[in-house]
């Protein structure tokens, strides 16, 4: 991604219902930890390269699953207007401490070490990087003990 050396495909396909699919990859985790969801996901289609777009739930949701605390409470909800669709996940876990923040789309950057060996720490960096590529944005909020939420834009028509 990073190199973009891969063929890009541009194809339209349903962003609602890869995210559906996103998130039902991850049941057994959720359900494990009795996590409570909560998806509005309006109907929307997108152009752009299906798998490398899947990346990035596969990433933020698994993230806010990692990190969210038993019994908490994951949100999702996707809407478009005139000339951006914006994707928001959001969990009310751990948080990410203030002076992590500016460097969590880091490469190998892992801010809670105590989930190492969950991880490469390459996840958000790839994220950005793809989002990067479709020309659109991330941004989060985050506070330590109630949780992050990552804001994904993307802009219909690329």
């Amino acid at each position: 991604v990073e190199n973009q050396a891969i063929a890009y495909k541009r194809e339209s396909f349903s962003l609602d219902e890869q995210i559906r699919k996103t998130i039902l990859l991850f049941e057994e985790q959720w359900s494990e930890k009795e996590l409570e969801l909560d998806i509005e996901l309006q109907k929307v289609d997108y152009l752009g390269d299906e798998d490398l777009i899947k990346q990035i739930w596969i990433n933020l949701l698994s993230n806010a699953i990692k990190f969210s605390k038993p019994r908490g409470r994951i949100g999702v909800s996707l809407e478009s207007d005139e000339g951006w669709i914006r994707v928001i996940i959001e969990d009310n876990g751990i948080g990410i401490a203030d002076e992590n923040k500016t460097r969590i789309f880091e490469k190998f950057y892992q801010a809670d070490t105590s989930h190492g060996a969950e991880g490469s720490g390459l996840g958000l960096s790839i994220v950005k990087n793809v989002i990067e590529l479709n020309k659109g944005h991330i941004y989060v909020e985050s506070f330590l003990n109630k949780g992050t939420k990552f804001f994904v834009d993307l802009p219909k028509d690329m």
